[in-house]
Parts: structure tokens; C-alpha cells; sequence
């Protein structure tokens, strides 16, 4: 090999390792930034069922109608969830994140 194809072929590896790590470097940062957004929108849905026992009866009576209970074992005294389909696209929405399709909660 030549030295000039050499050179060139080093000068062309070294633009394509910078440009590679900026967009390495993007990537993470926008990562990070969805992440943050994440993390903000699971606090805000915690603080909604943290705060419910300062809700006016109306407040609480709808956030409740969105979880309505679909089924009840009396002799275990477990009981599964329905949601509300705007509710359900919600929480499917953060569920998904977590591999967990499911719409309702036991």
C-alpha cells in the first residue's frame, strides 16, 4: 500500500470516527432527555393516587369510575380491574415501556 492511500484511508477512518461519536453522543443525550420526560410523567401519575384523599368526593368519585372492578373472588379476596379506555391508553403507554401489555390490574 502507498503511503497516500494510507493517509487517505486514515483521514477518511478519523472523519468517520468523529462524525460516528457525535451521533453517539446525540443519541445519548437524547436518551437522557426521554428519560427525564419519563421519569416526570411517572411522578406526576404517583402524585394523582398520593394526593387522593385531598380530592373533593366529585374528584374522587370519576378518578375512581376509570378503574372500575371487573372481577371478584370472594373466596380469595383478590379483584382485577378494568380501565377506562383513555385511562388504559395512559397506562399502556408507561406499561409498554416495561414489556407489560396488559389492561388490567390483580
Amino acid at each position: 500500500m502507498k503511503i497516500d492511500d494510507y493517509n487517505e484511508l486514515k483521514k477518511e477512518h478519523q472523519i468517520n470516527t468523529r462524525n460516528l461519536s457525535k451521533e453517539m453522543r446525540d443519541i445519548v443525550l437524547k436518551l437522557k432527555a426521554i428519560d427525564r420526560k419519563n421519569q416526570i410523567e411517572d411522578k406526576a401519575l404517583v402524585e394523582i393516587f398520593q394526593k387522593f384523599s385531598e380530592f373533593d368526593t366529585s374528584d374522587k368519585r370519576y378518578l375512581v369510575n376509570l378503574i372500575p372492578p371487573v372481577d371478584i373472588d370472594y373466596q380469595t379476596g383478590s379483584l382485577s380491574l378494568g380501565l377506562n379506555q383513555a385511562f388504559s391508553k395512559i397506562l399502556s403507554k408507561k406499561s409498554n415501556r416495561k414489556n407489560n401489555k396488559k389492561n388490567e390490574f390483580h
